[in-house]
Parts: structure tokens; C-alpha cells; sequence
């Protein structure tokens, strides 16, 4: 049995668990992204040890659509990973006892709070009504992370939905960009399927002192690149879709310098 194979063909199911999704022609594409996404994350130790015979086969409700699109996801990829990396795309299709969440969209956009400095920061600058879905940070001790929780939830509208998402493939590597972009299509998906348009990640510029001579020096999570590059699969699909990074121009300092002191004091729960 090939256990990856299985694994990404169950990815959706287990990653939108308690979400409302369902299986018609567009939205379904969105659902692909997750697996796309989930793939780069699920293989990239592999890929990164140049392991011989790599077979990345993903497993997708729209093989013609996506096999169009090949080039874009083997460029990202390689982008991501610094390798090249060949994909092929397989069929799936829906059991036909899948449950679906039966709800009315929620007209929200989706934020992601990663029980860090920048999501707090995402809390003050964004104004908007958002649901949030909220990667817990394991390392982080079990009092901080109630402490955020209810500092995130005293912060938000009451009709703002928030779901953690203790994801166990993710493990240790939250904050790779493989994982970032792996949550941020989990996020993708919920938002569209709230009849929202966006997903707001909170990334701020990382300092490097030989970035100014060489912009590829720029870690991968904290490139503009990364997400030009996601933002235009979305628009291959023709969704009215885009992911968000309103820190990305500005370093942790400024961050934290232009926090108020009711924001600034949750920073020792990060």
C-alpha cells in the first residue's frame, strides 16, 4: 500500500473535519490546492535529501485542469525546496457517504493566528470581521496558549468563528514554508466556502543583513514571492481569491513598536 498516496487522498476530509465544504466543479479545485499544498509539505524531507526515485504523485478531483497547470506547481515547488521537482496528478473521486457540514456562509474572510507576535499585531490592523482558524503552538506552555486564546477571542466579533486546527501531520515544522502554505490553502478553502475572498497571514520581513545585495537571501516564508506565486494559482482557477500579508513590508520592531500596550502585554505569551 502506498501510504502516502492514501494519505493525501484523505487529506481534505481530515483537514476541513467540522468545516462546511462540498464537492461541486469549482470548489473542488480548492480542495485540490489542500492536497497540492499537503503533497509539498508530506514530501519535502524526501525531497530535500535528494531520495532517488521520488515518486510524487498527487491525488486530484481535477486531473485535466491541474495538468495544465503543471509547470506553476513544479515552479513553486522547486522555489519552495531549492530542488527540482517533477509531479504527476491522479483521479479521485468523492465517496459517496462523505458527510458534508450543512451551514449558511458566514460573508467572513479568514485570518490565521499562529499564537505569535504577528497575529496579535493582524489583530489590531485588521478592522474587518473575520473567522480565524488558529494553529496551536505545541512548544508553547499549555497556560500561554489559554491566555492567547481568550486575549483572541475578547478581541474579535462574537460572530467570528475560531477553530483551532491541531493538525497532527504538522508536528514540529508549523512555521516552514511548506506548512504555511499547506494551512494557508486550509484556509483558502474555508473562506470560499464562507463566501469570503481572502486569507490574511501575518509574516513579517525577516532581517539579513546581505539581503539588500541578494534578495533571494530572503527566507522563503517571509518572500513576496511565495505568495505572488500562490495568489496566481488561485487565479488560475478563476475564484476571486487572495492571500493577504499586510507585515510582510515591516520588520518584528516596527511590529511591536506600533503595538498598543494592551498588545504589547501579550507578547510574553507567544
Amino acid at each position: 500500500m502506498n501510504v502516502k498516496n492514501d494519505l493525501l487522498t484523505n487529506l481534505h476530509r481530515e483537514v476541513l473535519h467540522g468545516m462546511y465544504f462540498d464537492y461541486n466543479d469549482t470548489s473542488s479545485k480548492l480542495i485540490d490546492l489542500i492536497t497540492i499544498m499537503g503533497s509539498l509539505f508530506v514530501f519535502e524531507p524526501d525531497i530535500k535529501k535528494d531520495q532517488k526515485d521520488l515518486d510524487i504523485s498527487i491525488p486530484v478531483f481535477n486531473v485535466s485542469f491541474w495538468d495544465k497547470e503543471k509547470a506553476a506547481i513544479e515552479a513553486l515547488f522547486e522555489w519552495i525546496t531549492d530542488k527540482p521537482v517533477p509531479v504527476q496528478f491522479t483521479v479521485i473521486n468523492p465517496l459517496e457517504n462523505d458527510d458534508v457540514f450543512l451551514s449558511l456562509p458566514a460573508n467572513q474572510d479568514v485570518a490565521l493566528f499562529y499564537d505569535d507576535i504577528e497575529s496579535i499585531a493582524g489583530l489590531k490592523t485588521d478592522k474587518s470581521m473575520f473567522d480565524y482558524i488558529r494553529i496551536i503552538n505545541k512548544d508553547n506552555e499549555k497556560q500561554k496558549q489559554q491566555k492567547l486564546a481568550a486575549f483572541l477571542r475578547k478581541s474579535v466579533a462574537d460572530s467570528s468563528e475560531i477553530l483551532d486546527a491541531p493538525i497532527k501531520l504538522l508536528n514540529k515544522r508549523k512555521t516552514t514554508p511548506a506548512a504555511i502554505l499547506f494551512v494557508i490553502a486550509i484556509a483558502a478553502a474555508k473562506s470560499y466556502f464562507n463566501d469570503g475572498s481572502k486569507v490574511f497571514y501575518y509574516q513579517s520581513k525577516q532581517i539579513n543583513m546581505d539581503y539588500l545585495n541578494n534578495p533571494s537571501l530572503l527566507p522563503k516564508a517571509a518572500h513576496p514571492r511565495t505568495y505572488q506565486m500562490m495568489n496566481a494559482l488561485y487565479k488560475s482557477t478563476s475564484v476571486d481569491m487572495s492571500i493577504e500579508t499586510p507585515l510582510l513590508q515591516k520588520s518584528r520592531a516596527e511590529v511591536i513598536k506600533e503595538l498598543p500596550k494592551e498588545y504589547k502585554q501579550q507578547i510574553k505569551n507567544t
